[in-house]
């Protein structure tokens, strides 16, 4: 018998939790096809198929689901909707495996394998168990991937703070990125900006690395988020104010993208003395408005650290 092919979209969701996914199907014995990177026929197609609105990675997710349709059985969209019981995610999140079906219904009808996942009703497991059935009729099957899933993710999150270490110690000016994961690594649609960065020796310590204690603590006192990813995300932020080997943040969003703007504007608010930028993508952002805006904004960190130094130097001397 030939394998089921789930297909696993790149964009939203698929840059935190793929390495459980494939896992999961993995165990289930089912074949899992990725789609490719980012490409402008991607978000034109996306773009074609999506109300103004909406954000752009939302726009670059249907471009994905398009690309792989026709290559595998079911593409896997599930439902996040509370990762823990006392928050919500974004609401595209949520409504992203209805939009994406109606977007797909008349070419590809019946394609999409979804799951909910909302920890006030039931448990990560149960869901993810419900789901194992609908491949494998065998529950010891499916028990079995969903534990070996789970611990694909937790080796994967380990490396995350290791890196995170590594990166704190390392030397060079150090600069905080601050976004979700799918606007900090689609390379084409914030055009290289982590390689951009890293060409001018700039030690980029990215948000999804700071491990989730580290943003928690960071968040007492703080106005209450609601939102769950965006908790994570403004708990770094606070992190790298507070953090005497940050020297600045540049803080990512997607145009549109309502919490980020309310949320983005509260740190913008917080009298912490570092440079902050504020960086806005879509469809339309080029390399050139990029690599300008980096620029000027690495040259602002590379002066302020070298006063830093100079006035440091002359106290003890």
């Amino acid at each position: 018998m030939a394998k089921k092919k789930i297909g696993l979209p790149k964009g939203l969701l698929w840059y935190k939790y793929h390495n459980m996914w494939e896992k999961f199907f993995e165990k289930l014995g089912c074949e899992t096809i990725c789609s490719a990177p980012t490409d402008q026929k991607m978000v034109e197609e996306g773009v074609r198929r999506s109300v103004d609105e909406i954000c752009i990675p939302v726009k670059i997710f249907y471009g994905h689901c398009l690309d792989i349709a026709g290559e595998c059985d079911y593409i896997f969209i599930p439902r996040y909707w509370r990762v823990t019981k006392d928050s919500i995610t974004c609401p595209k999140l949520i409504t992203t495996t209805d939009t994406t079906e109606q977007i797909l219904k008349d070419e590809f009808p019946n394609k999409i394998l979804t799951t909910t996942i909302n920890l006030k009703i039931k448990s990560d497991f149960a869901s993810f168990f419900l789901l194992g059935l609908k491949i494998n009729k065998n529950p010891l099957k499916v028990m079995r991937a969903y534990r070996e899933a789970i611990e694909a993710q937790k080796e994967h999150e380990e490396n995350l703070e290791k890196k995170f270490e590594e990166k704190l110690s390392g030397s060079g000016i150090k600069l905080a990125l601050i976004g979700h994961e799918y606007n900090l690594y689609d390379h084409y649609i914030n055009q290289e900006l982590i390689a951009e960065l890293e060409k001018q020796d700039i030690n980029v310590i990215t948000s999804d690395i700071v491990p989730k204690t580290i943003g928690e603590e960071a968040l007492k006192g703080k106005p209450s988020i609601y939102w769950s990813y965006e908790k994570e995300i403004i708990g770094s932020a606070y992190w790298a104010l507070a953090s005497e080997k940050i020297s600045g943040l540049i803080l990512i969003s997607s145009f549109n993208c309502g919490p980020d703007s309310l949320l983005y504007e509260q740190v913008l608010l917080e009298d912490s003395g570092k440079p902050i930028l504020s960086m806005l993508i879509d469809e339309y952002t080029s390399k050139e408005t990029i690599k300008t805006r980096i620029d000027a904004f690495v040259e602002l960190l590379t002066r302020k650290v070298s006063l830093k130094d100079e006035e440091r130097n002359r106290q003890f001397t």
